[in-house]
């Protein structure tokens, strides 16, 4: 029987499957901008903002990965 805490790296990887397909809508709407009331830099900063955010739940999913699979600590 496996533990309430087991794989609990695949519910963060989840997680992050969710953000970057939040990041791949953001990139979308900046790539097909066609002038519209929406101001770019507003789609620009969206993009960075939503690319830190996967970039920061990666790190947490991959180091729960290795502590739980290879008992491995990353800093």
């Amino acid at each position: 029987m496996q533990n309430k805490n087991d794989n609990k790296w695949l519910e963060k990887f989840e997680v992050h499957r969710e953000a970057l397909i939040r990041l791949d809508e953001a990139l979308k709407l900046g790539s097909n901008y066609d002038g519209s009331n929406i101001n770019l830099e507003i789609i620009m900063d969206s993009c960075i903002k939503r690319f830190e955010f996967c970039y920061e739940l990666f790190w947490k999913a991959l180091k729960k990965l290795l502590i739980e699979e290879e008992s491995i600590e990353a800093n």
